[in-house]
């Protein structure tokens, strides 16, 4: 005796579909996700050749990641997964230049970072409604932010003076305002990251959220 099959699960049909008709069945936030995130890999790619290998892995396995979260409409990851690959990315490009300054080091960050972006991408539905998760004037009354501003002007000053240094042929000047750029910059990352987490709880609690 014959017994009947259970008919397919959706899942299962949309899973047999051609690829193409997978892709015209998504939502059209998600597959505008999917088309930047290609725009971006194909940007990527033709620096290829300029970039180095840690960077273009890192790049790609960023941009394969936020790929199948969008596919499967998965959350995304925590603000914390950002900070730790954009600290292995800074320490990386100290490693291979010696420096987080100059051509080759800001273009190898500004791939990355381009990459990182992705992750805070969310759909365009969710960034028009609702208010704001910061309060910018509330950020920039507290005192991290006031410290991080002057983290901030001191990195820039003190990169001038390594420029300074290169003009005049002072290399233990310029070596040391670059050192003491280096660390100002991830003291003024750092301080600014932690004001904006404390900013986003101060705005939920002034909310009642």
């Amino acid at each position: 005796m014959l017994t009947p099959t259970a008919p397919p699960s959706s899942s299962t049909a949309a899973r047999s579909l051609p690829l193409a008709q997978r892709l015209a069945q998504l939502p059209r936030d998600t597959r505008d996700t999917l088309f930047l995130l290609g725009l971006i890999g194909w940007v990527l790619l033709l620096q290829l050749e300029n970039l180095p290998v840690w960077c273009s892995g890192l790049a790609a396995l960023v941009l394969l990641w936020r790929g199948i979260l969008t596919w499967r409409n998965q959350p995304l990851p925590s603000r914390w997964w950002l900070v730790i690959l954009l600290a292995l990315t800074i320490g990386a490009t100290l490693l291979t230049y010696r420096t987080i300054f100059g051509r080759d080091a800001g273009v190898t960050l500004i791939a990355v970072l381009l990459a990182l972006k992705t992750l805070e991408l969310r759909a365009r539905r969710e960034a028009v409604q609702g208010p704001a998760p910061i309060d910018n004037r509330l950020h920039r009354e507290l005192p991290l932010a006031k410290v991080a501003y002057g983290l901030i002007a001191s990195t820039v000053f003190a990169y001038a003076v390594s420029r300074l240094g290169v003009y005049l042929g002072n290399s233990s000047l310029e070596s040391f305002a670059s050192i003491a750029t280096t660390l100002l910059f991830l003291a003024s990352f750092i301080v600014w990251f932690v004001s904006r987490h404390q900013a986003k709880k101060l705005t939920r609690e002034a909310r009642g959220e």
